[in-house]
């Protein structure tokens, strides 16, 4: 999709009020009105100044300005010069993504939900691990069953038994049971001709007990 910006003056107000220093950004209508429709219907009326507040983090409603111009994302942690010494840095950016899924959902941009977990992916790829410190800020913006939390249990599960998510304690109860159904479907699956356990493993041993 690309903007023609017919009327390139026409600009609406989008304010992030989340932290201490309240947010306003200036954007193109024609911009918002071309990706979100629950925008375009918010700033129908072009007579009435108003401005939509986004109810996110800044670093959220930055990275969703970013993507109405560019349809892009700049990912720190992506950046070569990215290191360990950026823990701050990388747990920061991932909460960010997080709360700008949250915010395209409600928005209704899929595009830009998309975008967030192709990033989330090469993140975990890049960095070798999950990111563990986000899911419980996911867990507490998402609906329960969101396809977000979906994958964060579905790429959590493939790497859960070679990193340390004890380390992290924040992680909500609701995560664990998702992780456990999971990994019981997957194992189903795997084991649809036979048990999935064997009988003489739990059995107690008679001679023993006599």
């Amino acid at each position: 999709m690309i903007v023609k910006y017919s009327d390139a003056t026409s600009l609406v107000a989008l304010r992030c009020d989340f932290g201490f220093n309240p947010k306003k950004f200036s954007v193109h209508k024609e911009t918002i009105s071309l990706y979100s429709p629950v925008l375009a219907k918010f700033f129908e009326d072009g007579s009435i100044p108003k401005t939509y507040v986004l109810n996110t983090g800044e670093g959220a409603a930055t990275r969703l300005v970013q993507w109405l111009y560019s349809q892009k994302l700049i990912i720190h942690q992506l950046h070569k010069y990215c290191s360990e010494h950026c823990a701050a840095h990388r747990h920061k950016e991932d909460r960010d993504l997080v709360e700008l899924w949250d915010l395209a959902e409600r928005l209704e941009i899929s595009p830009l939900q998309n975008l967030v977990i192709d990033s989330m992916e090469q993140i975990a790829q890049h960095c070798g691990c999950p990111p563990w410190t986000c899911i419980l800020r996911a867990y507490q913006i998402t609906t329960k069953d969101s396809k977000l939390q979906k994958y964060l249990v579905a790429l959590c599960s493939n790497t859960f038994s070679r990193d340390k998510p004890e380390d992290y304690k924040g992680i909500p109860p609701a995560f664990y049971r998702d992780l456990a159904v999971y990994a019981c479907g997957k194992l189903k699956l795997l084991n649809e001709s036979e048990k999935a356990y064997d009988l003489e493993n739990v059995y107690c041993d008679a001679e023993k007990e006599l």
